[in-house]
């Protein structure tokens, strides 16, 4: 991985990796907005119903924007509705002073994610296939360098500097903004592509494809029920440590991304399954340690500290299964059919997105905080499960072929 290597790869892939870098330190906001809820007084669990709530407007929106864009949608435009949206979100928070504000930015910023697989249609167009292992190395890499050098500042300059709310709202109302640039350097800089994607569309799969469609799915609603409101309210109200401690968790995490993300580039592709039970193996571990980590009678910052350690396992796990999986995915899809998969992925996870928030807020809430992970263990489990499944489907197929 180097600057040389870095410069070899086309125009488009380039620009694409750097967009997503440049956007890295005002998507801190996605990391404050749970904290910044706590400030105004809500529980994880109100915060939870909150998101729920939300989640279930922008899944009523997919339906309606489905109809609208049953032609297809160009997916630069749907890149730029993210960033407009994103930016009303932003501002929204900025200047809440009731619940209601909140319910309509998330409600804003959730619609914004609808389009999101405009990102993944884009990256499926621009970077080479033949190098899809290297090219998401950098895909992740550099965004990650990017985190772990801007975001322990400002969680530094928020946990310790500026602690008031009005300082939280400033960093809403300049992500706010930065949208704006980033909509055009959408438009300027980031090559077009005759591509259009739709917002739903039926299509046949294949039966080996099925599984490994239900894993991803099944590891983003795992994480979608830990991470997040779970995570930053047991850090918050019950270790009762600062923003600054939430934010470090965030950033030792992308340390431990860019290790897998290096480590990825190196393992040769043949092993590609092999790498995703791997990681799996891994995030299991990470999910049933933190499932029992507020049973130790220890200070918070021991606690904070063993934290911290099995943030950096999740972070590697986790960028090891998404490098693999999105490799293996997409040697799996037909080209002339990879909007209708990708869009058809999207709406199943966010048809579990509507729950997840709710779900862990109340169990957080009355049962445990941490009490989630015990949850995440067995969605885990279930997801390697697919994954084998997939495979004996591919061996029966190929044996049947032979024949």
């Amino acid at each position: 991985m180097n600057i040389k290597e870095f410069k070899e790869l086309p125009r488009g892939a380039r620009n694409l990796i750097i967009y997503y870098t440049l956007t890295v330190p005002f998507s801190i906001t996605v990391d404050l907005l749970p904290v910044y809820l706590f400030r105004l007084g809500f529980t994880v669990e109100e915060v939870g119903i909150v998101f729920s709530i939300t989640s279930f407007v922008s899944l009523i929106a997919s339906i309606i924007l489905g109809v609208a864009f049953d032609r297809g949608l160009p997916v630069k435009i749907g890149m730029l509705l993210i960033e407009i949206l994103e930016s009303l979100s932003n501002l929204f928070y900025a200047l809440a002073t009731k619940v209601e504000h909140i319910l309509i930015g998330n409600a804003l910023s959730k619609v914004g994610n609808l389009f999101g697989v405009s990102y993944q249609v884009y990256e499926k167009d621009i970077y080479p296939s033949d190098k899809l292992e290297k090219v998401y190395s950098y895909h992740f890499a550099l965004p990650e360098l990017m985190l772990l050098f801007s975001y322990p500042i400002i969680g530094y300059l928020l946990g310790f500097v500026f602690t008031s709310v009005e300082a939280m709202r400033l960093v809403f109302l300049i992500s706010s903004l930065s949208s704006l640039f980033f909509a055009a350097y959408i438009l300027k800089l980031l090559p077009g592509v005759f591509r259009k994607v739709k917002l739903r569309e039926k299509s046949e799969l294949s039966r080996e494809l099925w599984p490994v469609i239900v894993a991803q799915v099944l590891i983003v609603f795992s994480f979608s029920i830990t991470t997040g409101i779970v995570l930053d309210n047991y850090i918050y109200n019950i270790l009762g440590l600062n923003i600054f401690f939430v934010i470090v968790v965030t950033a030792i995490a992308s340390s431990s991304s860019l290790v897998a993300s290096i480590v990825a580039e190196k393992i040769n592709t043949d092993r590609r399954f092999q790498m995703l039970i791997l990681s799996i193996i891994i995030l299991v571990v990470y999910a049933c340690s933190m499932a029992n980590l507020g049973f130790l009678n220890m200070s918070q910052y021991y606690i904070f500290g063993i934290l911290l350690g099995l943030t950096i396992l999740m972070g590697f796990g986790h960028t090891l299964w998404f490098i693999f999986h999105r490799s293996y995915l997409f040697r799996l899809i037909p080209e002339e059919r990879r909007g209708a998969i990708l869009g058809g992925i999207s709406s199943l996870t966010r048809v579990l997105g509507v729950i997840a928030p709710a779900t862990a807020g109340i169990i957080a809430y009355r049962i445990h905080p941490l009490a989630t992970y015990y949850i995440q263990v067995i969605v885990l489990a279930v997801a390697a499960l697919m994954y084998m499944l997939s495979r004996r489907i591919n061996y029966k197929s190929n044996l049947h072929t032979n024949k």
